[in-house]
């Protein structure tokens, strides 16, 4: 099933990449067949969706995808420069999506639709300026330039792709060529997230975060994403949006730094929700100490994670009335779970039992504490029966 829904993503996110140029949205009626882009301009996409379905389940080579990545740059190049539709320069919604529809993607298991597009549009603008309704020859150009940028980091991913979309089988006999191998992974991802990252915090466009999550929701219709777990990702987003604000900042807005510490956050909770999967998952009952080592190294990165998030917070701290309003917002995703302030406080006071009064005391989380809990975390789970 992994490998199914990593094909459809690798689908989705060529989608990303090449309609991040963007189009106009005007109000007019058209006729989407005055859409044209020369044939010979698309002429290697085949073989550039077959490479990124190839990449995705973990079987290409970097050259593979260096190659069909660098397909991707020459088909914007070819639209910049042979693009016509009705109005000469530029492009309509329902011309786009029709020369997509029934060119580029017309052997693809998808369809192209005005939801997504809008989404991707609004992408566009945090990412390479202009409007949200109209497409410049200008942006092509740089949307082809960003592909370009990105091409050494998603490239130096090919041989972690197993690990990052879930297909890979550790081996229970090399613990430490595992950890290695998960480690790596782990760091070519975080270069590639801060990559995109930097492009979007040297801009410092501004970009609702609920706009994130609706591209996001969108590119998942777009490929067939079962409905459950539709239901699962519009059900985080009062969580995420509460994260945002508590730890990152800037209410409802991302901008600037935000991205890198958005980046920072997206990698770890991938890659622990994969550590889990790999290392914890397939233990038994009675593999209480290796249990307890997997949960170390999920405590340690996780308070390490906090902790440089703190760093960059005027505060450097949580108070028990934000973590309550944070974990409140996890009921729609976890309705089982309840949370109440009370229990806050008795975790706050067991705090100080093991790590000191430090700034909060028993009614909230600094910094300093992460940073202590970090030291002593993995000592404090391995005394813990699991």
């Amino acid at each position: 099933m992994l490998s199914s829904l990593s094909r459809k993503w690798a689908i989705g996110i060529y989608c990303l990449l090449v309609f991040g140029c963007g189009l106009k949205l005007g109000e007019k009626v058209i006729d989407p067949s005055d859409a044209v882009l020369k044939p010979a301009s698309a002429e290697c996409l085949d073989q550039s969706i077959i490479d990124l379905k190839i990449f995705f389940d973990g079987a290409a080579t970097p050259i593979q995808v260096d190659s069909s990545l660098q397909c991707i740059e020459k088909v914007l190049v070819a639209f910049k420069g042979s693009m016509r539709g009705k109005d000469e320069g530029q492009f309509a919604p329902q011309e786009i999506i029709h020369l997509l529809n029934e060119t580029a993607f017309k052997k693809a298991p998808l369809h192209i639709n005005s939801n997504f597009i809008e989404e991707v549009m609004q992408f566009k603008v945090a990412l390479l300026g202009g409007s949200s309704d109209v497409i410049s020859q200008q942006e092509i150009k740089s949307a082809s330039f960003f592909i370009s940028h990105l091409r050494p980091e998603i490239s130096a991913l090919a041989p972690h792709m197993k690990i990052i979309m879930g297909a890979w089988q550790p081996n229970p006999a090399a613990n430490v060529e595992n950890e290695s191998a998960f480690t790596s992974a782990k760091e070519k991802f975080h270069l590639f997230t801060q990559k995109i990252a930097g492009e979007l915090v040297t801009n410092n466009r501004g970009y609702e975060i609920d706009h994130l999550l609706n591209l996001i929701i969108e590119t998942a219709k777009l490929i067939q994403t079962p409905d459950a777990r539709l239901t699962m990702l519009e059900s985080a987003r009062p969580f995420v949006k509460k994260f945002k604000y508590h730890l990152i900042g800037g209410g409802n807005w991302l901008r600037g730094s935000d991205w890198s510490r958005l980046g920072l956050t997206i990698k770890e909770a991938y890659f622990e929700s994969l550590r889990m999967t790999y290392f914890l998952k397939p233990l038994t009952e009675e593999q209480v100490d290796e249990k307890s080592e997997v949960y170390a190294k999920m405590a340690v990165d996780l308070t390490n994670t906090i902790d440089q998030l703190l760093a960059a917070k005027q505060s450097q701290a949580l108070t028990n009335a934000d973590l309550f309003d944070l974990l409140q917002s996890l009921e729609p995703l976890f309705p089982q779970v309840k949370i109440n302030e009370n229990l806050l406080s008795e975790i706050g006071d067991i705090k100080v039992m093991f790590l000191g009064a430090g700034t909060l005391g028993h009614l909230g989380w600094a910094r300093s504490d992460f940073t202590a809990l970090n030291k002593k975390a993995a000592a404090l789970i391995k005394n813990v029966t699991v």
